[in-house]
């Protein structure tokens, strides 16, 4: 996460638009206000960058993105 804050970072002085989507494997109530769980270091950190640059969220809040193979429950992971 670090080097995605440096690389967003450097983009947010260009003002250049940009897409960022990936598998953080973040959990944050941003992003899934029904969760249960609680948030963890890359979901804290991932929030925090997105909060700090504004960047704006394009995956809807709660809409599952991984279902546990075990409990079948679903969570908001990935990020667009």
């Amino acid at each position: 996460m670090v080097h995605l804050r440096c690389l967003l970072q450097e983009n947010a002085k260009l003002r250049h638009n940009c897409f960022i989507s990936g598998d953080f494997n973040a959990h944050h109530d941003s992003w899934e206000p029904d969760a249960t769980i609680t948030p963890n270091p890359a979901g804290t950190t991932a929030c925090d960058i997105l909060d700090c640059l504004e960047f704006n969220m394009i995956t809807p809040p709660s809409t599952p993105t991984f279902t546990d193979r075990k409990t079948f429950n679903t969570f908001t992971i990935d990020l667009t």
